[in-house]
């Protein structure tokens, strides 16, 4: 709202502070079904007490370790892919394409994050979302990508690109640059959908459950690293950028002094 149609940021902050209360609508239409036990509450009293057998209960207890020991390094590589994965998108937009911005661009360098998050995340919705939209186009198709880390391989590959592109400068437009963000956001969309369908579990509820969680490792660690990575790797990007005469006015696609009117609404 603030770059494409110019609205103060004061103002749209005023906008979206109701969003919240869409929540409550949403609410009341929701299906409320009564709770109803499947029979009549009885007691014990007629049954005999008898204590746990304690060996019984530990013997339980190594089985149980033993098998999430199975499910942990069953997924393991599934988890090591998502890791590297998220590690390459969250790096290459936050901290690559942040000190990319073009001279014949039609928006202010400024204005450039905001359109590579946008083109990101437009692909990281239809990544998350494709197996739901194809089941609408036919029933039959429900393609899921089994081999996880050939989405990662690409990931780390266009973040190599990026990198290179942002430290030599050999890209002259910036629809390249976003197109290849859109391809980023697809691939971690469809990365982090496959990985959790791709899940090795065993047959109970609980030990699926445990599963999905161990992998739920998998992105957080890598946008964490990343973001540490990224403390380091952004600001020598824009050093080098600036010792650049040529683009010099173009080595940063953030704010830094705080919210402020873009040029382009200025004018």
């Amino acid at each position: 709202m603030t770059t494409i149609i110019c609205v103060p940021p004061e103002t749209t902050l005023l906008i979206i502070s109701w969003v919240p209360v869409v929540i409550f609508p949403f609410y009341a239409v929701l299906e409320k079904r009564q709770f109803k036990p499947a029979q009549d509450a009885t007691t014990h009293k007629d049954v005999a007490y008898t204590s746990l057998n304690l060996k019984t209960e530990q013997e339980e207890g190594k089985s149980m370790w033993s098998e999430k020991r199975t499910l942990i390094w069953r997924n393991l590589p599934l988890m090591i892919a998502c890791f590297f994965g998220y590690f390459a998108e969250f790096l290459t937009l936050n901290g690559v394409v942040t000190s990319l911005a073009f001279p014949n661009s039609p928006f202010d360098p400024r204005n450039h994050f905001v359109y590579y998050a946008c083109a990101f995340m437009i692909g990281e919705f239809i990544g998350r979302s494709y197996i739901t939209l194809l089941l609408l186009l036919n029933s039959k198709c429900t393609p899921v990508i089994t081999k996880t880390w050939t989405l990662s391989t690409v990931l780390l590959s266009l973040f190599i690109f990026l990198t290179f592109a942002s430290w030599y400068r050999f890209l002259h437009s910036v629809w390249v640059v976003l197109l290849l963000i859109f391809i980023v956001g697809l691939l971690a969309g469809s990365l982090y959908l496959n990985t959790f369908l791709m899940a090795v579990g065993s047959e109970d509820v609980k030990g699926k459950a445990f599963s999905r969680a161990f992998l739920s490792v998998g992105p957080s660690t890598g946008v964490l690293v990343a973001g540490l990575v990224g403390l380091v790797l952004e600001p020598t990007l824009r050093e080098h950028c600036l010792q650049s005469a040529e683009f010099s006015d173009f080595c940063f696609t953030r704010a830094i002094g705080g919210w402020n009117r873009t040029t382009s609404c200025l004018r």
